[in-house]
């Protein structure tokens, strides 16, 4: 005879589970990157990234990529609460690589604390064999405290149609050019790998939106300011890829992330954060 409280039990797991293929999804992506917030806030910072953090995946620290496992693990706890939530997604058509961004807040001990830093953060998330989304690429900026930041939400699953063959080397071409075009203040080339929908997340700024806007904030960065790229990778369809790098202006160095997508045959950037 069947345990029917187990069955009950095993069905309930099922249904509730977060990494079921349906959650190859808008929703599905936007739930991860809540449930890691969530977690990280209960808990510790240190945590939060372990339990999420793919165990290839990358955070930033002064123009290095190193890996966010290792680095975590050798981080002390601490009582800071680092609280954030999405207002960015853009999944790819099959669900298996999704671009978050948003607004995150880092408090000293307590939710009540007034925030010490303010910033929004960027991640890459890929659906592993087992079904889990996890985190393998993050990258934040930070603004004043003072800054007010949004709440609108900008959520999108591309579109099956926008598929490319040999896409990671048309966009490992894109970013080249694209660097190029930064170092040298060519506003023509920048512009071309704009849209409407392009966000522009740069540290010590909020993040903007708006072709125009986002030339004249890119054309004011330091003159000296170099890109070097470091890497990336792309979605099954190649309707999504992501790029990284260096920044170097005199003895500093600092990171870039990208994100691309394919718009009438044509790659145009949806992210781009720089710190």
């Amino acid at each position: 005879m069947y345990n029917i409280k187990g069955v009950v039990f095993v069905m309930m797991c099922l249904f509730f589970s977060p990494f079921l293929p349906a959650q190859k999804s808008l929703s599905g992506l936007l739930d991860a990157e809540k449930s890691f917030a969530a977690y990280t806030k209960s808990h510790t910072i240190r945590e939060g990234f372990l339990a999420f953090m793919d165990s290839t995946g990358l955070v930033f620290k002064n123009g290095k990529a190193i890996l966010a496992i290792g680095y975590y693990q050798n981080q002390p706890l601490n009582k800071a609460i680092l609280s954030w939530k999405p207002d960015f997604a853009v999944i790819s058509s099959s669900g298996h690589l999704g671009v978050t961004a948003g607004p995150y807040e880092l408090r000293a001990e307590k939710l009540s604390d007034k925030p010490v830093a303010r910033g929004h953060f960027s991640s890459v998330w890929k659906m592993n064999v087992k079904g889990e989304w996890k985190n393998i690429l993050d990258l934040g900026t930070e603004y004043p405290v003072g800054f007010v930041q949004g709440n609108s939400l900008f959520a999108k699953t591309l579109d099956k149609r926008n598929r490319a063959t040999a896409a990671f080397d048309q966009v490992r071409m894109a970013d080249s050019i694209l660097n190029e075009a930064l170092s040298h203040q060519d506003a023509p080339t920048i512009e071309s790998y704009l849209t409407v929908e392009t966000r522009l997340q740069q540290n010590g700024q909020l993040p903007i939106t708006g072709i125009q806007k986002i030339v004249q904030r890119l054309l004011a960065m330091p003159s000296g300011t170099t890109l070097q790229y470091l890497g990336g990778g792309n979605s099954h369809e190649g309707d999504l890829v992501y790029t990284y790098g260096v920044t170097s202006l005199d003895n500093r160095q600092g990171n870039y992330l990208r994100a691309w997508v394919l718009q009438k045959k044509v790659w145009k950037l949806v992210l781009q954060t720089i710190r």
